[in-house]
């Protein structure tokens, strides 16, 4: 086991680009691994006062790859918990929408098995980040099922003043269409229609969802 003593000896550096290079060592060698003993190393960057927005987003992104459609719960409980606390501070850094990417990423795959969650995020106070972990959480939890019901989600979610999860929401649209060849006629059709009217977030995403 080559890579944990490394990411043992530099995932507690003051400095956050070694922690940083530490996670990414993680997330790379254990993807999808479930190893319980990584992501032991790991947890206490999410929980931890004073741990920086960057480091806790690539943080939860590690553990999300770690524990890629395992549902697991102990964890699960501690992302839903940081998004809708996050501080002011924390809300409009740039890095943070990976904190919802790693939450989601835990629930790829299990399509309903997401509904509880997303029951407490919308149960909770409204953020830009707890809107972005909705989205990521429907988009990994159907990927590629052409779900015709989470795709009519996501398109309900863009009706709403402009905001940058309309652009998640628009590359969600096309992960999960691209599973099935109706979904997908669907979607390209959609996204004709956000080129000519849609705001300008969706409007910016759509050639990266016609490439999906």
């Amino acid at each position: 086991d080559i890579a944990l003593p490394n990411i043992e000896k530099y995932i507690g550096k003051e400095d956050d680009r070694l922690q940083i290079g530490a996670i990414f060592c993680a997330a790379i060698a254990y993807a999808g691994s479930g190893r319980k003993d990584v992501v032991k190393l790991i947890k206490p960057l999410i929980t931890a006062e004073g741990t920086t927005a960057r480091v806790l987003s690539f943080a939860a992104l590690a553990i999300g790859l770690i524990y890629i459609g395992t549902m697991r719960s102990g964890m699960m409980s501690k992302l839903v918990d940081k998004i809708v606390n996050l501080k002011d501070t924390e809300i409009d850094d740039k890095y943070v929408r990976l904190l919802s990417l790693g939450l989601g990423l835990i629930f790829y795959g299990r399509q309903n098995e997401c509904e509880a969650v997303l029951e407490i995020l919308s149960s909770s106070e409204p953020n830009k980040v707890t809107e972005f972990a909705k989205v990521a959480i429907i988009t990994c939890a159907y990927a590629g099922t052409g779900d015709v019901e989470q795709i009519q989600k996501l398109i309900r979610l863009c009706l709403s003043d402009d905001k940058l999860y309309h652009a998640a929401a628009i590359m969600g649209i096309s992960i999960i269409a691209m599973g099935d060849s109706i979904s997908s006629q669907m979607a390209r059709r959609l996204f004709d229609h956000v080129l000519q009217y849609g705001k300008i977030n969706a409007r910016l995403a759509v050639p990266i969802a016609l490439a999906l």
